[in-house]
């Protein structure tokens, strides 16, 4: 997991993302098997137990083992784009920060790359992303979600335009289905000032109330009524499409956000900063092993384009004095 989020201001766009990457593998634990066998024991009714594979498959659950530091999560796409990703380290034998990279000597070798509108270059981004994932999936039978966030910055306009960029968890099934897209895209509104992926739920709450968790409840209970009543006129994708109205979503952000509608560069760079700490501190207080920090890399992008401004260089290491 991961924590990386953008807030945009009235003059630029500040950028940050950790820099930990968590090691996940299967995990049983001993009471879930004591659980198991109890279970099996009474319904055996002292017959001899016969274990399952593919239940005891089940038992195990995927979690966080151990850390890394020092990964790169936050990229220089071109001089007014930033991507930051959250989620798998690499694709396709491929470490995350190398397929950016890749995707921007690209661009630059493509001529018509610079007179090129934004939604356009996102979608070429989706497309050479679906390249890798369709590739691993090919290899490794499946994938597991990893997020972007693209943000460009049009320093003569002075407008933000933001987009959520997700890999979708999926196995090698989907490799038949024709018209599949391995990559999903969605404009952020513009009155959505702050954008979150990774280990957020805390600084989403702070900033937004309860309104995204209360939206994706009310999606899973319409969906539920709607199969328990056999109600076929109404899909789960047009129950979606109606909370993420921009009225909705307006009515629903518009008192929390009140405050970040005309904030300068540097007060973004500090609610991004703080927000980064609010993670950082509250993870101290939960059972799992930390699965953000390390060094944070801070990023503006303003009229002069996309630089660093923390955590992108090497420093004298702390053990010399």
């Amino acid at each position: 997991m991961t924590f990386i989020a953008n807030v945009i201001a009235r003059d630029g766009v500040a950028l940050v993302a950790d820099s930990l990457v968590t090691t996940q593998s299967p995990v049983l634990s001993l009471q879930t098997f004591r659980d198991y066998l109890q279970n099996k024991n009474k319904l055996a009714k002292g017959q001899k137990i016969t274990l399952d594979p593919v239940e005891v498959g089940q038992l195990f659950k995927n979690k966080p083992i151990y850390t890394r530091n020092y990964e790169n999560k936050l990229f220089e796409i071109d001089h007014f784009t930033g991507v930051m990703t959250a989620g798998a380290a690499e694709i396709f034998d491929k470490k995350i920060a190398q397929i950016v990279e890749e995707i921007a000597e690209k661009n630059k070798e493509l001529k018509s790359y610079t007179s090129m509108k934004t939604e356009d270059k996102v979608r070429r981004f989706c497309r050479l992303i679906s390249r890798e994932v369709k590739d691993h999936i090919k290899k490794y039978g499946r994938i597991s979600t990893t997020k972007f966030i693209y943000t460009h910055y049009d320093g003569k306009k002075k407008t933000s335009e933001v987009y959520e960029i997700e890999v979708k968890t999926a196995d090698n099934t989907v490799l038949t289905k024709k018209k599949y897209s391995f990559v999903t895209c969605r404009k952020t509104m513009d009155i959505q000032k702050v954008v979150f992926a990774g280990q957020n739920k805390i600084a989403e709450s702070i900033l937004f109330g309860n309104f995204f968790t209360s939206r994706d409840t009310v999606v899973k209970l319409i969906d539920k009524l709607t199969k328990d009543k056999k109600i076929t006129s109404i899909s789960k994708k047009y129950t979606t499409n109606i909370l993420m109205d921009p009225s909705v979503v307006e009515s629903g952000l518009n008192m929390n956000m009140a405050n970040l509608h005309d904030l300068s560069l540097q007060e973004a760079v500090n609610l991004a900063s703080l927000l980064m700490r609010v993670e950082l501190d509250f993870q101290k207080y939960t059972k799992d092993i930390p699965t953000v920090g390390g060094v944070i890399k801070l990023a503006v992008i303003d009229k002069d384009g996309f630089r660093y401004i923390h955590g992108h260089e090497i420093v004298k290491p702390s053990n010399i004095e």
